[in-house]
């Protein structure tokens, strides 16, 4: 986590992850995703957030590995 600050004294918070794969124990990715909203709630109100990672998912046994999917943008 990283945090800088602009010429007018604003801030902003970057913090870069690298996600657990569907491979990993489910207590192991609650214990990160748990972290990684621990480090979220606590970056100040007024700091902008720059979160930058790869969230190495899939979607359910329908798409098993290496048949990976791309999603529409929201």
């Amino acid at each position: 986590m990283l945090t800088v600050m602009s010429k007018n004294n604003q801030h902003a918070t970057i913090i870069s992850v690298y996600a657990l794969t569907l491979n990993a124990a489910n207590d192991v990715k609650e214990q990160f995703y748990s972290d990684l909203g621990n480090a979220l709630t606590n970056i100040p109100k007024e700091d902008k957030i720059i979160l930058l990672g790869d969230f190495n998912t899939r979607l359910g046994s329908l798409f098993p590995v290496g048949s990976e999917k791309l999603l529409p943008l929201f």
